[in-house]
């Protein structure tokens, strides 16, 4: 026998988050608000500009160029900067924040949070390497033109349209053909 629970018992269930759960859902709402507004959003960039521009990056499982560690550094002391407002400001202390990033980090719901992305990075070198190379992919895909890129996106798309079209035709005339044989 399937053990059915009532509409109570499904509602109960489903609000019974704890304080907890309910205080790190907070702290990640206001913490992703944060990273995404364009006070942390502008000091990321106008550092990525003036740090990764001119830099080699070599693959994570390569030596990096000295400087590495340098910009890395620099780039650990912006986070700890903004990160640091963000907690004067939300009067949250540094724990509360840490433990609401850890749970968030074993929930593949929570994976496309930015601010977990510039977190880790700030505290692993090798996914400071990976928002490196995405800033570079970006910065190129700017630079080659973003009307360039997009109109071929939709060539592309049209191509793909008329190859569709043409196959559905086909489909539609063989078809046809084995209707007129029977």
């Amino acid at each position: 026998m399937v053990d059915v629970a009532s509409p109570v018992q499904q509602f109960t269930h489903d609000i019974a988050i704890t304080a907890e759960d309910k205080d790190e859902e907070l702290v990640l709402g206001r913490l992703e608000d944060f990273f995404s507004s364009p006070a942390f959003t502008s000091a990321l960039g106008d550092f990525m500009r003036e740090h990764a521009s001119g830099i080699q990056i070599r693959s994570i499982s390569e030596e990096q160029p000295p400087e590495m560690m340098g910009i890395y550094q620099a780039y650990q002391e912006v986070v700890e900067e903004q990160l640091e407002h963000f907690l004067r400001f939300e009067a949250m202390s540094a724990e509360e924040v840490s433990r609401a990033c850890l749970t968030a980090q074993q929930d593949p719901d929570k994976a496309w949070m930015s601010c977990i992305d510039y977190l880790v990075a700030a505290v692993d070198f090798e996914q400071f390497l990976h928002l490196l190379a995405d800033f570079r992919r970006i910065e190129d895909c700017d630079s080659t033109g973003l009307e360039s890129s997009l109109e071929t996106l939709r060539v592309e798309s049209v191509c793909n349209s008329i190859l569709e079209i043409v196959e559905q035709a086909k489909a539609l005339a063989n078809e046809e053909d084995e209707e007129e044989l029977q």
